[in-house]
């Protein structure tokens, strides 16, 4: 009787197991979703390094070792996959297809049509990466440029025909100062006509006669309006020679003429169209820099930590220049949905403010 009553029970917990099927592991709903007390997060990994860079198809970087602490701070689980731009990302977060976006994201008003940031988590200001100075040569070869040179001929061209016509009237009433010997008395000239236009006026030379001082004064009026024309136009080709060989520490060093590469959808490329500037896109800072280094474009306009992480990573010998203002803040972009936003807000707060948080930036942007 007791046999009969084992093997129906037997006979029973078999076909039960074959209808429910498998026992799930703990805290996970059949199928390998999580319980809905523990919600879990499907993530996007985008962005430039060092905030997001990929080893072997799995994401690392600054912006992940964040979310991971955040996540843990706030009692959360997920998973993080790799997308190619931080716009197909953001689409694929809009469209539902993901819960968070990891990285560099911009928190801007134009994105907040779309979908949630958290507390910002990092502020990065702009920065502008140029063709770093060269040799003796490169600061000595803008005063041999074809605008400085013909500058420089046509104003010692002018002295010596001024010149000239000081020595022509003055020769035979002022021998002294001016010998009637054509090399000396167009050299007293010449040194006449010089420091009367730099207003110099050593009075060693002077005309006596009155067509000699009528010269003189019409050349003193204009020289007045010439010789500062003069001195900008050599100084103009100065700057553009030097803006050329890379000495650019600001956006007004900018020549309208050439492009500037940027990384579409960031603050340097809006601050770009702002200032109506001539620009190439890029997807990633690292293309940028490449194109600049091959001269193809004057500089490149981007969030200073990215620009310095990537010129090491690089090996490019290249001059940073972080600007005034300008500056963007970085958080974690969420679906406008999440009834679990405010346990990560809370939890970004808790993370930036932890004592080790400054270690952990410092680690991750010295590449250390």
């Amino acid at each position: 009787m007791a046999r009969s009553k084992t093997l129906k029970g037997a006979i029973f917990g078999l076909i039960l197991g074959i209808w429910v099927g498998p026992a799930a592991p703990l805290g996970a709903a059949p199928g390998g979703q999580k319980d809905e007390k523990t919600p879990y997060i499907r993530g996007l990994a985008a962005g430039s390094a060092p905030f997001v860079v990929t080893e072997d198809d799995r994401p690392t970087g600054l912006s992940v070792d964040l979310w991971s602490q955040v996540l843990a701070r706030a009692g959360l689980e997920g998973e993080l996959k790799t997308a190619a731009s931080v716009r197909e990302a953001l689409d694929a977060l809009a469209r539902g297809e993901a819960d968070v976006v990891v990285g560099p994201i911009s928190i801007t008003s134009a994105r907040t049509g779309t979908v949630a940031f958290t507390q910002p988590y990092y502020r990065a200001g702009l920065g502008l990466a140029s063709v770093a100075e060269g040799s003796a040569w490169d600061r000595v070869r803008p005063f041999l440029s074809a605008a400085f040179l013909l500058g420089l001929g046509f104003l010692i061209l002018v002295l010596m025909l001024v010149g000239h016509l000081i020595w022509w009237v003055e020769r035979r009433e002022n021998p002294e100062m001016f010998p009637s010997g054509y090399a000396a008395g167009v050299g007293a000239g010449t040194w006449l006509a010089l420091v009367t236009m730099t207003t110099v006026g050593y009075g060693d030379k002077a005309p006596v006669t009155t067509t000699g001082r009528v010269v003189v004064g019409v050349w003193m009026v204009i020289s007045m309006i010439t010789a500062s024309s003069l001195t900008a136009s050599i100084a103009t080709a100065l700057t553009l020679s030097q803006i050329e060989s890379g000495s650019i520490r600001d956006l007004s060093d900018l020549s309208p003429g050439r492009p500037v590469a940027v990384v579409g959808g960031t603050r340097g490329a809006d601050v770009a169209r702002n200032r109506r500037l001539r620009t190439h896109r890029f997807d990633r800072a690292a293309l940028a820099l490449r194109a600049l280094e091959a001269g193809q474009v004057q500089a490149v306009l981007g969030d200073f930590p990215i620009l310095e992480y990537e010129a090491r990573v690089e090996g490019l010998d290249l001059a940073l220049e972080a600007l005034e203002g300008g500056g963007e803040n970085y958080g974690f972009a969420l679906s406008a949905e999440a009834p679990w936003r405010d346990r990560v807000d809370r939890a970004v707060l808790q993370v930036v403010e932890q004592e080790d948080y400054e270690d952990l930036v410092a680690r991750w942007l010295s590449g250390s």
